[in-house]
C-alpha cells in the first residue's frame, strides 16, 4: 500500500525542521544519542528504526529496511564493527575537507549533461557498499551531501570524493588511486543505466603538472599511479564482477 510506505519511511526521511521527533520519548527510551546520529551525522541505528516502527511486524520492518536499501535511500554501513546505515539525504552539508597531499586527482567532467541532484548520494551509496567488501578496512570517514572522505587502515592510504556543480573529483593517495578510479567508472555506469536512463553524458580528466589530461591521452601513455597497462585491464574485469555481486 503506497500511504503506508510513505508513511512510515517518512518517519526516518523527514526535515526535521518541520516534522520534529519526540525528544522526550526518545530521551526515555535511551535513544538520545542514536537520535542526534540520525539528525546530525545522518547515521541510522536498528534500534532506532524499530523504535520508530514500533507499531510494525518485525518482517514488515526488514521488508522496509530492505525497500531504502534496494532504492538507494539508505546504505548499510558496518563500520567498526557496528552494522548501521547512511541516510544520504540526511548527511549534513559541512564545509570540504582541506588537503595538503593531492598530487592524485581526477575529473569527471558532466557539463555535456549536467549532473542532477541525488547521483552523488547514489554513488556514495554504492561506494560504502563497495567499502565493506574492501580488503583494507576503514579507519576513518566524513560523510557529506556534496563530499565524502576515507581513511584506510593502510599507512597514508584515503580518498575523497567531492561534487562541484557538474563536476565529480576523486583525490587518492597513490595506493588507492587505480582500483578506486575503477571503481567510480563502473558505478557511475551502473546508475546512468539503472537509474538516469543512460541520460548522463561525461568526460574523464587527469590532474598532469597542473594540468587536465583527457583519459584517452593518460591510458596511451599509461599515467601512473591511474594506469598501469599490464594490471589495468585484470583489475577492470575483476572490478566489475565484484560490481555486479554486490550492487545488483
Amino acid at each position: 500500500q503506497p500511504q503506508f510506505l510513505i508513511d512510515k519511511l517518512s518517519m526516518i526521511i523527514r526535515d526535521t525542521k518541520l516534522h520534529s521527533f519526540d525528544t522526550h520519548k526518545l530521551q526515555a527510551a535511551g535513544l538520545g544519542e542514536d537520535h542526534q546520529n540520525l539528525t546530525q551525522k545522518g547515521i541510522l541505528s536498528r534500534d532506532l528504526a524499530d523504535f520508530l516502527w514500533v507499531d510494525v511486524r518485525s518482517d514488515i520492518k526488514n521488508f522496509l529496511v530492505n525497500l531504502m536499501k534496494d532504492t538507494m535511500l539508505i546504505s548499510e554501513w558496518n563500520f567498526k564493527g557496528e552494522t548501521q546505515f547512511v541516510v544520504s539525504s540526511l548527511l549534513p552539508d559541512r564545509p570540504q575537507k582541506a588537503l595538503s597531499h593531492t598530487r592524485n586527482k581526477c575529473r569527471f567532467d558532466f557539463s555535456l549533461s549536467s549532473l542532477p541532484k541525488g547521483v552523488f548520494q547514489r554513488l556514495l551509496c554504492l561506494y560504502l557498499n563497495y567499502c565493506m567488501e574492501s580488503e583494507d578496512p576503514l579507519e576513518f570517514s566524513e560523510l557529506n551531501q556534496s563530499w565524502c572522505y576515507f581513511r584506510f587502515t593502510e599507512p597514508g592510504s584515503f580518498i575523497l570524493i567531492e561534487q562541484k556543480e557538474n563536476q565529480l573529483y576523486l583525490h587518492s593517495s597513490t595506493t588507492k588511486a587505480r582500483k578506486t578510479y575503477l571503481a567510480l567508472v563502473s558505478m557511475i555506469h551502473k546508475i546512468n543505466s539503472e537509474a538516469m536512463n543512460h541520460r548522463l553524458k561525461w568526460e574523464i580528466f587527469f590532474l598532469k603538472k597542473g594540468k587536465y589530461l583527457p583519459s584517452n591521452l593518460a591510458a596511451e601513455e599509461e599515467f601512473a599511479p591511474w594506469f598501469i597497462r599490464k594490471e589495468f585491464e585484470q583489475e577492470k574485469q575483476l572490478l566489475a564482477t565484484n560490481l555486479d555481486n554486490f550492487v545488483a
